[in-house]
């Protein structure tokens, strides 16, 4: 079998087999130059989108979860699949211009912050976690308002 060219291959999304938990990694414009890669390595998350619902399962297999337009009051549930220690996820929750209700699963723990109750009317609302597999959590490390 003949070595190819760096340039003869076309950029392609690569998603590893470990599981299917790691990102999906995409590599635009290569270039070898004596031996030397240079290029783009684009991280495109893994995204669960709801538009509302009363209750949200997050996976493992997402990065972010996104609820764009909640309607009702909501519960995020404890995530399903299998975990991965240190594993990182960002929900991100707008209303639909009526202030929510959030509560959380029994997986949820807040670290030096408060976990919000409510929604601020049509601003959005990031919350970032870690899973901590040593405790069977996920550890809220973030709350970030829309002002």
């Amino acid at each position: 079998m003949a070595d190819k060219k760096l340039s003869e291959y076309t950029a392609k999304t690569v998603q590893p087999a470990a599981l299917d938990l790691l990102p999906i990694l995409e590599w635009n414009g290569a270039t070898y130059d004596n031996k030397t890669i240079t290029g783009t390595l684009v991280y495109t998350p893994r995204r669960q989108s709801v538009g509302s619902g009363a209750t949200v399962t997050p996976t493992f297999l997402n990065d972010i979860v996104d609820i764009s337009a909640q309607a009702v009051n909501l519960t995020i549930a404890n995530p399903t699949g299998t975990a991965v220690d240190n594993m990182p996820m960002l929900i991100r929750i707008k209303d639909n211009g009526t202030a929510r209700t959030i509560t959380f699963g029994t997986q949820y723990r807040a670290i030096g912050v408060t976990l919000p109750t409510t929604t601020v009317i049509s601003k959005t609302l990031y919350i970032g976690l870690v899973y901590n597999a040593n405790d069977t959590k996920w550890d809220v490390l973030g709350i970030n308002q829309e002002v």
